[in-house]
């Protein structure tokens, strides 16, 4: 879908004016930051085949997941997707992950989360009041859907076989207000809540961690360590928008600290993304150190001193 003469200088471009539903307006302007979508077209034509995902089940050179979130895109943009719908993600942490998740911003629709860990209750009642038309599956997952749910399931490895029609897709443009996501809360205290997230913020975020732990650093390989339906995921798979190569950590190796401490030399980790009390086992199989994997702690409360020295950084930076 990427035309190198239109994206190559993507990050000074203005985003396409965005078209809101019938009998709905926009809530602000489109700015001047360049979308998720644009970035990602720049990546695919500086480095067509550079690996971008890495996971148990294979991977993918950033043309091929160009290609296969295409197909994807058209298929469920086919079934009634677009701006201000929908779409369920209950997929296992493979490469249709990222192909499913980037297939369903492209299509214009916003992603559910869905872990297929979560009991069918909260899978059912989060489907329901989302109102989400589809959600996407695999073979691991699709017998994890609650019966009685309006969403149809569908098949990601089905979908994402790039065809002569896929690859005319031109991602919708994304206006800064639209949704881009929408996350539960745990449903400790009642019913789980959601929380829905504009596609302008998406972009914010990045820039945020550019300025504050990526500083003229090159692209890297940064371990997706989080669970799909946690919010610290977002900061995680948003790095391929970058240019890095996301490695997706498998449930075994990320319960596992001997197995996460392998998978970080294995696949030559330059950042992980971990909370201080998943980090803490780790320690005993891994020692961060200059030249060796940064540890990025967040999403809890921040101990008093880094729990591993030198190597490892918080999430905000200190204050001061």
């Amino acid at each position: 879908m990427t035309d190198s003469a239109s994206v190559a200088a993507t990050v000074d471009q203005v985003p396409s004016a965005y078209s809101p539903p019938p009998g709905t307006q926009p809530r602000t302007q489109p700015d001047n930051r360049a979308s998720l979508h644009e970035r990602f077209e720049a990546c695919v034509v500086r480095f067509p085949d550079r690996t971008a995902v890495v996971a148990e089940d294979g991977r993918l050179s950033f043309a091929e997941l160009d290609r296969r979130s295409d197909a994807v895109a058209a298929a469920l943009a086919a079934r009634g997707a677009g701006p201000e719908t929908v779409v369920g993600l209950c997929l296992g942490r493979g490469t249709g992950l990222v192909v499913g998740l980037l297939g369903i911003l492209k299509s214009g629709a916003a992603y559910l989360p869905l872990d297929p860990a979560h009991p069918s209750e909260r899978l059912s009642y989060t489907l329901r009041d989302s109102g989400a038309l589809l959600v996407l599956v695999d073979s691991t997952t699709v017998g994890r859907l609650p019966t009685g749910s309006d969403a149809r399931a569908l098949r990601v490895e089905r979908l994402s076989v790039p065809s002569t029609t896929s690859g005319d897709l031109r991602a919708l443009p994304q206006h800064p207000a639209g949704l881009a996501y929408t996350l539960y809360t745990s449903g400790s205290t009642g019913r789980p809540k959601s929380v829905a997230v504009q596609h302008g913020s998406l972009p914010r975020l990045l820039d945020a961690l550019e300025r504050g732990m990526l500083t003229g650093t090159p692209p890297g390989r940064v371990g997706w360590n989080a669970s799909i339906s946690f919010d610290a995921s977002v900061q995680q798979w948003l790095r391929l928008f970058r240019g890095d190569t996301l490695v997706l950590l498998g449930e075994k190796t990320r319960s596992d600290p001997a197995e996460l401490a392998a998978a970080i030399d294995a696949h030559s980790l330059t950042d992980l993304d971990i909370t201080p009390s998943h980090l803490a086992p780790l320690l005993d199989h891994f020692s961060p150190a200059p030249g060796r994997t940064p540890c990025g702690c967040s999403s809890e409360a921040r101990p008093s001193s880094p729990p591993c020295g030198p190597g490892c950084a918080t999430w905000p930076p200190p204050a001061g």
